[in-house]
């Protein structure tokens, strides 16, 4: 099992499992073996681009990287004032109304209509195709205020979350 974060938030124990400390949040663990990986989507973790983000990023800042084939599960938080959602498009779909999920199961509950303040939900896909998608919040007008950020789905690549500047 390979865990995934920030550097220096979190620690792998001996049996590979990945923790949370206080340094910070775990946004991806996988599982290598089982071709599986968890992936925590916050919206509205912090403050930035007035609280349009995805665990503190937007604007495709941040990029997470999955191999072909790996089941995804995601958990995602509204913690923000306003409903928010999770979508996964291809990326020349991300400014489009009522996009369709690139992957069965890649989406929140009512995309457009949002979840409301404090809920949380899983939805679980599977990174079927190699490409270029984006992880967007549907509510309209808050991917063009800066929610969206980037999925890539690779062969062979290893699951990462990094962080652009």
């Amino acid at each position: 099992m390979l865990g995934l974060l920030l550097p220096g938030h979190g620690v792998a124990n001996a049996h590979g499992l990945t923790a949370r400390t206080s340094a910070g949040p775990t946004f991806l663990t996988a599982n290598t073996k089982a071709h599986t990986a968890t992936l925590v989507l916050t919206a509205s973790l912090t403050t930035a681009l007035g609280g349009f983000n995805f665990d503190g990023y937007g604007q495709g800042k941040m990029v997470v990287t999955i191999p072909v084939g790996y089941k995804v599960t995601a958990t995602f938080t509204n913690k923000g004032a306003l409903p928010h959602s999770a979508i996964i498009t291809l990326a020349s779909q991300k400014a489009m109304t009522n996009a369709k999920p690139a992957f069965l199961g890649a989406e929140t509950p009512n995309p457009v209509t949002g979840s409301p303040p404090g809920a949380t939900m899983k939805f679980t896909f599977t990174a079927s195709k190699a490409g270029s998608y984006a992880i967007v919040c549907a509510v309209p007008g808050h991917e063009a205020a800066g929610m969206w950020d980037t999925l890539k789905v690779a062969m062979g690549a290893k699951p990462s979350v990094t962080f652009l500047k």
